[in-house]
């Protein structure tokens, strides 16, 4: 009856179990913004993207600064797990790096940083490029926006450049303040999605 049907919608969101995927949802989003838009301003980051897991399990790019940059690179697997396996924010760039995050290096992103979420799983990874080398025309990227088709063949950025020690400390503070406040914010929406459970 109508209880059981109740009580199976609380089993599958409370009972151990490999957890679903946790999206970001418009509230985060505005955050994750917030906290690129902040590490951006900092005088030697060119570009700072954050990679989030939709309701399907995929990968997608949910906030960017500036907004081209958000097909710098294209959100993998691989990559994202490397990123989100770490125990804080990295430099990138300096000495051997496992191949996903030497991969990241390869392509220009100087730092990455898990965003922590809910049940030790992350809510997001941000990935920062430095600032292009004076002698570069700013802003010159393979296509300003390309197609779906062509994201992934996107051509290397050049190898990872240096961060400013202040900079990585900028870092370590916004995805450590973002990980607080994206892990309230996934919480209460599961929580939402359970009181809709039980009113059903």
């Amino acid at each position: 009856g109508s209880e059981m049907c109740i009580r199976d919608r609380l089993d599958a969101m409370l009972l151990p179990c490999e957890p679903p995927a946790e999206e970001v949802g418009a509230e985060g989003q505005v955050l994750l913004t917030r906290a690129l838009s902040r590490l951006a301003r900092q005088e030697d980051v060119g570009a700072a993207i954050a990679w989030s897991p939709d309701a399907a399990g995929g990968l997608r790019v949910l906030a960017a600064c500036p907004a081209e940059a958000a097909h710098r690179i294209a959100p993998g697997r691989g990559l994202y797990d490397a990123v989100t396996a770490l125990s804080g924010p990295a430099r990138l760039g300096e000495g051997d790096a496992p191949p996903p995050l030497g991969d990241l290096a390869a392509r220009g992103v100087s730092a990455v940083a898990p965003i922590a979420g809910l049940g030790g799983r992350a809510a997001a990874v941000l990935l920062l490029f430095a600032k292009e080398p004076a002698s570069r025309a700013p802003g010159t990227l393979p296509s300003p926006t390309p197609d779906a088709r062509t994201i992934s063949a996107l051509p290397a950025e050049g190898p990872a450049r240096p961060l400013r020690p202040r900079t990585l400390a900028v870092l370590r503070e916004v995805a450590s303040r973002l990980g607080e406040s994206l892990s309230v914010r996934l919480a209460l929406d599961r929580l939402g999605r359970l009181d809709a459970a039980v009113r059903r």
